[in-house]
This record gives structure tokens, sequence and C-alpha cells, in this order.
């Protein structure tokens, strides 16, 4: 077989002084592994990614946050979550619909992880946590849901990881 996988795996229009670079798979087949059109433009647009960071203080009441200024809409996010000279941290994943996440569980067992749905959860003892999950997904940021049950205390710092 022969072919010729480009990228986008759409059909590309060329014109003079477009570039692009290819690599032989073997067997005749080629895959176009970069190309750019004479302005300097790709044919396929690059994710936008851009990271930064947030706090969030736990004995505030449930609510909402909304982080702006990331630049492009967002379609996911992954978040790691911890409050300074503490255990409890938390790696979540989120896209506004779906979120999932581990948080560190050393206050029940020592050196366990569990899972959870929510992408930043943090537990304090039993039945005292602070827990948040993205609901929406904006063209400069996202917004955080917040629930808090008991009384837990301290300062998280939320840091992101925004894919456009």
């Amino acid at each position: 077989a022969t072919s010729l996988i480009l990228p986008g795996a759409a059909n590309i229009t060329t014109a003079a002084n477009h570039t692009f670079e290819a690599m032989s798979l073997g067997g005749g087949n080629w895959i176009v592994t970069k190309y750019q059109k004479a302005d300097g433009t790709a044919v396929v647009a690059s994710t936008a990614v851009k990271t930064g960071s947030f706090t969030r203080d736990v004995s505030l009441a449930s609510g909402t946050q909304a982080i702006t200024g990331v630049g492009f809409t967002v379609k996911a996010v992954v978040l790691f979550s911890t409050i300074s000279t503490t255990t409890k941290m938390s790696l979540g994943l989120d896209n506004g619909t779906t979120n999932n996440g581990i948080y560190d569980d050393t206050i029940n067992v020592a050196n366990n992880w569990k899972l959870t749905a929510g992408s930043i959860y943090m537990e304090f003892s039993g039945g005292v946590n602070y827990e948040g999950h993205i609901t929406t997904l904006g063209s400069d940021g996202f917004t955080i849901t917040w629930t808090k049950t008991g009384a837990p205390t301290g300062t998280a710092t939320i840091n992101y990881l925004a894919i456009g």
C-alpha cells in the first residue's frame, strides 16, 4: 500500500513557497510531520495551553470561583491542589462535564490514595472536606463550584494546566 498521511487528516491545497517535512514509514508510506504556509501559519492550529495558579480559603462557604485570564477557550483542565504544611493534596482532570481525581487519604490510612468523582478534593477528617469541580468552561477561563462539608481550615493552592 502507498499512502500519504497529512496533518489534520484532511486534503491540503498547496501553493508556492509552502514548506513541509515528511518521514518515510516504509513500504511507500509517508507521513507529513510539519506543513507551513508561505505566510508562516500552520495548516492545523496548535493546541493552546497555559499554566497558572490560584488560591481558595477552604473555610469559605460553598460557592463558585471564576478563574480568568487564560486567553483562549478552555476545553479541559488538569488541577493539582495542596494545602501547605499538610498532607492534603489532590490531582484531578476536568472537562466541565466529566471530572475525576485522586486525593491523599493519609488521614484514614497511611500512604493511601483514593479515587474521587471531583477534580479537587481535600479531606481533613471524617465528615470534614472541601471539594471542587469545573462547572463552566469559557472563552477566557473556567468556573469552579466548591462544596464545603464540616469546618475545614487553611488556604488551598491550586496549580492548573488549561488546554484549549
